[in-house]
């Protein structure tokens, strides 16, 4: 009789446990999976035939009711066309009867007893419809077959709701019974689950490596994305704007005047709609961030709200602002989202507001009555109107995005929706709120309050002053790759009375550079060959006075990104496109002595 050892017994016992934990696992892999199979079956039953023949059944209940609706509304209007538009409602009702039998074909008998319902009613009462129409001042001759035909629908909707309920019962018993079983799957699937922790905690760690390489990936790519699409909105709409601004300049008759204000203005909300796209895309790709700079916040908010005067005259509107005497002209804040915000929100009150006025109120929150340099306060910008009004329960829904008070394809105020939802989203970035309120005497009040930081003059750092250039005839270098804007940008220096040099790419840039005495360069960022960043590069290479001259990026890059990549690259300023001639000049002024604009010119 053969004898085993100890550690024979041993290592068999190991064996046997070795084989019976593989075999105990394979068995329950087995019945998970065959477990799984059963479910998903039900589950496609559920989806694929169950769920299908009940929505049908909604809609045939939907149809009969619209077709009613329909018949009822002709005879009030008394408009025949209405009776005539019901019968495509009837053939789809029909449609969906033949559709429901192929899915279902067990249904047969109670489809076509649906069906004889439905042209039973549908025939006597779209002939008693056109008969009501002709007859408006008999209609009481009529009201036994009106009757007649509440009955015959009341059967129709009668036949309709028992299939449904059946089918209703049906299903809510298959999705029980599913149910059920799954929770059995899960409770295998867990056990199987705990034996994997162990693997698939590796797992996890080597896919989260991967994971964050994509992460990395994909938003490299956002960025380019935002700043391309930033460049190709706004490339085309500056040479749109630029040369409508220099037509208006010209010598036009008052019909072409007219004319070509409409295509400014129309011009002039794509950009705001443009602005709030690559505003929201920042926000949702958590791109934005509050970039606090020291500027002049009373004349920012002039320059603002003087742009929507021609708005409101041509509207016939009252607007009136009103800047608190509290409010110091040096703050540091973020100019370009707090602008973003008080444009927006007067932006609707124009909207909204048909008749009457908008007021602007611009106010200091101080804990003392007058603000210490150096300390934060809250400021309080109010913007009312005259319009209609919101209900106070439908206030929260427009701050969600694509939230409109009128939805419909035919709502009176056109938008995207977006505005109100990136005010709060830039509101909460720089630590501030938004809120909307209708006041006692109607009208719509926002309130926008935010916190910037107070600079008396003696506090300001200022850089070194520059003196301009007194040249009348001073040569600038246009850097520009697009012949439009090219010739908008010669057309408005020509106008400030200065002469200009063209270059298509950074390296005719940087060779014009070399090859006259250049008082300015205006750079583009994205050019052929070699980009506007490189080229100011190597322009800051050169020895003096060459290496010296002022540049200013006049870029479609417009997020604040870009702004500090233009500075980071050697560049004296930023200029977004689209630009005008106004905007242009502010910022040659600190480099050159550029003429005031002539008076009645139009600014852009």
């Amino acid at each position: 009789m053969l004898r085993l050892d100890q550690n024979a017994k041993i290592r068999l016992n190991i064996l046997l446990i070795a084989l019976l934990g593989g075999l105990g696992f394979l068995c329950y892999l087995l019945v998970n999976v065959y477990l799984a199979q059963k479910n998903g079956e039900r589950l496609d039953n559920l989806l694929t035939r169950q769920y299908p023949v009940i929505e049908q059944i909604r809609h045939l209940k939907q149809d009969a009711q619209a077709i009613r609706d329909s018949l009822t509304a002709a005879v009030g209007l008394e408009d025949a066309f209405m009776v005539e538009d019901s019968q495509e409602t009837a053939t789809q009702f029909r449609e969906r009867l033949r559709q429901l039998q192929e899915m279902e074909p067990a249904l047969t008998p109670v489809t076509q007893g649906i069906g004889e319902a439905f042209d039973r009613y549908y025939d006597k009462s779209q002939a008693l419809a056109l008969e009501l129409i002709e007859n408006q001042d008999n209609l009481s001759l009529f009201k036994r077959r009106v009757d007649d035909s509440h009955r015959d629908f009341a059967q129709l909707a009668q036949r309709v709701d028992d299939l449904q309920h059946q089918r209703q019962q049906d299903y809510e018993a298959l999705l029980l019974l599913t149910n059920a079983a799954v929770k059995d799957a899960n409770l295998l699937g867990a056990i199987l689950g705990a034996l994997a922790i162990a693997g698939l905690g590796l797992l996890a760690w080597t896919i989260s490596v991967r994971v964050l390489v994509e992460i990395n990936r994909s938003n490299r790519l956002k960025n380019e994305f935002l700043a391309t699409i930033s460049h190709e909105l706004r490339t085309p709409m500056n040479g749109i704007i630029g040369a409508l601004n220099l037509l208006r300049s010209g010598s036009l008759a008052p019909e072409q005047s007219s004319w070509v204000g409409v295509a400014s203005r129309a011009a002039s909300a794509m950009m705001m709609s443009i602005d709030d796209i690559l505003q929201f895309s920042e926000i949702l790709s958590g791109q934005s961030a509050r970039h606090d700079v020291e500027f002049d916040l009373r004349a920012a908010l002039e320059k603002l709200l003087a742009t929507f005067k021609p708005e409101f005259a041509a509207r016939q509107l009252a607007f009136i602002w009103h800047l608190d005497e509290a409010l110091p002209r040096t703050v540091r804040g973020d100019e370009q989202k707090i602008l973003h915000v008080v444009r927006q929100l007067v932006s609707n009150a124009l909207k909204f507001t048909e008749s009457g006025r908008v007021e602007v109120r611009v106010s200091v929150d101080a804990p003392a009555e007058t603000p210490q340099s150096d300390a934060e306060h809250m400021l309080c910008v109010r913007v009312q109107d005259s319009g209609p009004g919101i209900a106070p329960e439908r206030m929260r829904d427009l701050f969600q995005p694509f939230q409109q008070l009128d939805g419909a394809f035919n709502r009176r105020y056109q938008g995207m929706g977006i505005g109100l939802a990136i005010c709060r989203a830039i509101a909460t970035l720089l630590g501030g709120t938004v809120e909307l309120r209708t006041p006692g005497q109607g009208g719509v009040e926002a309130e926008f309050r935010f916190p910037v930081g107070f600079k008396t003059a003696s506090a300001v750092t200022s850089p070194v002053p520059v003196t301009p250039v007194i040249m009348s005839d001073a040569l600038v270098l246009v850097a520009e790759d697009n012949p439009v804007n090219q010739m908008v940008l010669k057309g408005y220096l020509a106008k400030l009375g200065f002469r200009v040099v063209t270059a298509g790419n950074g390296l005719e840039a940087v060779a014009a550079a070399q090859n006259n005495p250049l008082q300015l360069v205006l750079m583009d960022c994205q050019m052929p060959v070699m980009d506007g960043f490189e080229a100011t590069r190597r322009i800051r290479q050169l020895p003096p006075p060459v290496g010296q001259v002022p540049i200013i990026a006049v870029t479609a890059n417009a997020l604040e990104t870009d702004r500090q990549n233009c500075l980071g690259a050697g560049m004296n300023g930023y200029l977004k496109k689209p630009v005008d001639i106004e905007a242009l000049r502010a910022s040659l002024q600190p480099y050159l002595a550029v003429p005031a604009y002539p008076a009645g010119a139009p600014r852009g």
